[in-house]
């Protein structure tokens, strides 16, 4: 138990990717400064974790293992690592796997499976080996936890993030010990040097939602024109290109070639909503929320659809790239009043958004931005937006006609206006900056520094993970390729 009012936390890391590690590292700092007991479990690499890219990793581990052992450790942390967990007393008694356990670990696996493929529906009869190997891990991981929290008192518990397959393992072995948990993230890609503590997992709206508004809120109340230069910056920010790349890409040349009125169904990549749990119960996938819109569409063609591929979905799997094409040129060729947008096309999505009667999405931050131009933000799904305001929130398809063809009021525009504003102004300025990790960008490269170590993985690492990645992306594309064609188990839906 806590002695003299000092809590026990735990802090956990699974992988040493860089800002991961420099936040854990960030946090023991904090934790240990507010005269707290840190205990930190690095359990990096255990349990035989088959790492995508197998030689830089244990290079890059190695190094830092060397580092942490130099620079971090000290008489006031306590450290523990699988090898150490074993040869202490620590665990105590191995306990039996519970078959609930083993089930929750087939779910996970898959999950896995999903966000390494960057496939939203991968096959598993051509990746049995590697469904097992995540159903073991999730095990040994759980069984693990569960061990250490039936031997030990920890007030709470350091994740990051709660999305990936060990993290989740550790999550469910908190719940079932009724032990608090901290998340620590990125909100998004540009919180390089930063880093928020939410109390509940990635798959939780409404709670995100929340955090947003009480934060935009309070600072709004400090000085509410400083306010809305940061939220608008944001917007113009990503606008022109500046911390998203994807506009520099696009122009402007084409987006009158379409007939209006039109709405724009904004595609996102699936495979990372089944990742991050944001699956309406009622809309399931994109696929079927496309199909919603097309079965009222073609009964009242009032409006033109445009279905915009997400230009990420270059950078997923073969199959889902094949698949969503498949899809646009099918409905093109169907329907007069639709039109696809490839993901490599260069139409501006912005441009497209301005001259639109407004915009469906899935998740997608453009819901968020398309309220921010004052356009009907229509929201098929979850999102961590879902309950700011920004968006309308069809719960079937009744209610989906209804919002598609009836006017929004000035009172619903400027509402969703507002709240677009505090989830930008999040983004910009929310979470706790490091104070005890330097962050500095060297070279066009992101470096961590604590006391003299290097965080950040070194050059030699980097051209190896390089040419792991390029042979890793072939191998992938000849196992997915097999799919196509010759496995009799693949469940993946199509189109209707």
């Amino acid at each position: 138990m806590s002695v003299a009012g000092k809590r026990n936390i735990l802090v956990t890391t699974f992988s040493y990717e860089s800002w991961q590690l420099a936040t854990a590292i960030e946090i023991i700092n904090v934790e240990t400064h507010n005269d707290n007991h840190v205990t930190w479990l690095d359990l990096n690499q255990s349990f035989g974790f088959k790492s995508k890219y197998p030689l830089s990793d244990n290079i890059d581990s190695l190094v830092k293992k060397i580092n942490i052992k130099r620079k971090i450790l000290n008489s006031t942390l306590v450290y523990l690592n699988h090898e150490t967990l074993y040869s202490t007393k620590i665990l105590g008694l191995q306990l039996n796997t519970n078959p609930d356990v083993t089930e929750r670990a087939k779910e996970i696996a898959y999950a896995e499976l999903i966000s390494e493929s960057r496939d939203s529906s991968p096959c598993r009869k051509h990746n049995v080996n590697a469904l097992r190997n995540y159903q073991r891990v999730f095990i040994e991981t759980f069984n693990l936890m569960n061990q250490l929290f039936c031997n030990n008192f920890y007030d709470e518990v350091y994740i990051f993030n709660g999305r990936n397959l060990q993290e989740r393992a550790a999550w469910d072995a908190c719940i079932s010990n009724s032990v608090s948990v901290n998340f620590y993230e990125s909100f998004n890609e540009n919180w390089t040097n930063r880093y928020f503590i939410f109390k509940e997992p990635t798959h939780s709206p409404k709670y995100r939602s929340e955090v947003m508004l009480k934060h935009s809120r309070m600072e709004k109340s400090k000085n509410a024109t400083e306010y809305a230069e940061i939220a608008n910056k944001w917007f113009t920010d990503r606008q022109i290109g500046l911390t998203q790349s994807y506009t520099n890409l696009q122009n402007s040349s084409g987006v009158n070639n379409f007939n209006k009125p039109y709405f724009v169904f904004f595609h996102s990549s699936q495979d990372e909503l089944d990742m991050l749990g944001l699956i309406s119960e009622y809309w399931k996938d994109q696929v079927n929320s496309l199909s919603a819109l097309i079965d009222i569409l073609k009964i009242d063609t009032k409006y033109h659809l445009i279905l915009r591929l997400h230009p990420h979905l270059l950078y997923k799997s073969k199959i889902d790239r094949f698949y969503w094409d498949e899809i646009g040129v099918s409905l093109e060729k169907r329907f007069s009043w639709f039109h696809y947008i490839p993901a490599d096309s260069k139409i501006n999505s912005y441009e497209l958004m301005k001259n639109s009667h407004g915009i469906i999405s899935c998740a997608s931050t453009i819901g968020v931005e398309a309220a921010y131009l004052k356009k009907k933000s229509i929201l098929l799904g979850r999102a961590f937006h879902e309950y700011i305001g920004v968006t309308q929130n069809p719960g079937n398809k009744q209610e989906l006609t209804r919002m598609l063809f009836s006017e929004s009021n000035a009172g619903q525009i400027e509402m969703a206006y507002e709240g677009a504003l505090a989830y930008a102004f999040f983004s910009e300025k929310g979470g706790t900056f490091f104070k005890y990790v330097s962050y500095r960008v060297r070279l066009g490269r992101r470096v961590y520094n604590y006391q003299g170590f290097v965080i950040s993985p070194l050059f030699v690492v980097r051209f190896i993970r390089f040419v792991e990645e390029f042979i890793g992306d072939i191998v992938l594309s000849e196992k997915q390729r097999r799919c196509l064609g010759d496995c009799g188990i693949n469940t993946r839906p199509r189109w209707q």
